[in-house]
């Protein structure tokens, strides 16, 4: 499969752009190079919020297939699905998950209860309006409708003893992160995520991948991945938060039971191309879905693609599978 008219199409950045958001500009350039080796003519589109002016370059470029490496627009995170309602409009096949899968995955509190219907274990939650399994203790409050670690600081763990207490808190961080947020019930343990490609009916698992918080506790940090860890590189966070891909003989058969959650995770929410389960693991070794992000990152220091190098897939490689399910569908 050579010599396809590729269109990688990413969210427009500025120099003062957030690090979450920059990061897609070294993601397109190594999505260029792999698909350019590959033999394909490859060319590059900012998403702007023009959304008629981008539907008409859509129509008259033409492409074979879209590269979707929008994760956000306009600076938010929710609104990353109107590039795959435009390629829907346009008719052009995309790569990564459908319109419809990727705004089920971008709302947290939509997804919980997805997966609770479909008998997948994930943590009970608090929001303005209702709540799911609500036990006093620590919760973590997180947007709904954001990833890359957003408004997840060292304050974003509390100890809630009410759901009236953990209302105001996040009536409070609505207005300060100007974004909805919601409460968490925080499972303390392990973290933990699976990577999966390929069709909506077949995915493939990569490795499963460990994060490590090393050094946390002593300085009373919350053991979670949060946007320091994520993007602040010279922070202690950044510097001590390790992804461990090989599991002691003890932990196969907890990686073999996560890898088997996150395919019915994929299967129960519609997904296609390729995605991203996160998992806290208690002490009992039970594990409980957070979320799942069904627009990782592909860059060469992500997790999706160290995940992918310790399966032997080289980068091109990963690239031509996520364009040949593309095309293919």
């Amino acid at each position: 499969m050579t010599n396809l008219r590729v269109l990688i199409v990413h969210q427009a950045v500025s120099a003062d752009s957030p690090l979450d958001e920059l990061d897609v500009l070294e993601e397109v350039r190594e999505v260029r190079l792999a698909l350019k080796s590959l033999g394909h003519h490859v060319s590059v589109l900012p998403m702007t919020g023009k959304l008629e002016e981008m539907l008409r370059s859509l129509r008259r470029r033409r492409p074979d297939c879209v590269f979707n490496l929008v994760e956000s627009l306009l600076g938010f995170g929710g609104l990353g699905t109107v590039a795959t309602a435009l390629f829907d409009a346009a008719q052009i096949p995309y790569t990564g998950n459908g319109t419809a899968a990727l705004a089920l995955t971008t709302d947290k509190v939509a997804t919980k209860r997805a997966l609770r219907l479909a008998g997948v274990k994930t943590p009970g939650w608090v929001t303005t309006q209702d709540h799911d399994s609500f036990r006093a203790g620590p919760h973590v409050f997180k947007p709904i409708a954001e990833d890359a670690s957003v408004g997840l600081d060292a304050n974003c763990l509390q100890q809630v003893r009410s759901i009236a207490q953990c209302r105001r808190e996040i009536a409070h961080r609505n207005q300060r992160l100007e974004r909805a947020v919601f409460a968490e019930r925080f499972v303390e343990g392990r973290e933990f995520n699976v990577s999966l490609y390929g069709a909506g009916s077949s995915p493939k698992t990569l490795p499963v991948a460990e994060l490590r918080f090393d050094g946390y506790r002593e300085r009373n940090l919350p053991t979670l991945y949060g946007y320091r860890a994520k993007w602040d590189k010279d922070s202690f966070e950044y510097r001590n938060t390790t992804r461990e891909f090989n599991a002691v003989p003890a932990d196969r058969e907890l990686c073999r039971q996560v890898s088997q959650i996150a395919k019915k995770t994929w299967l129960a929410l519609g997904c296609r191309g390729y995605a991203r389960v996160d998992f806290r693991v208690d002490a009992t070794s039970e594990p409980y879905v957070l979320e799942v992000n069904a627009n990782p990152c592909l860059a060469a220091d992500g997790s999706f693609y160290s995940a992918a190098r310790h399966a032997r897939l080289d980068f091109p490689q990963l690239i031509s599978d996520i364009l040949k399910t593309a095309v293919a569908d």
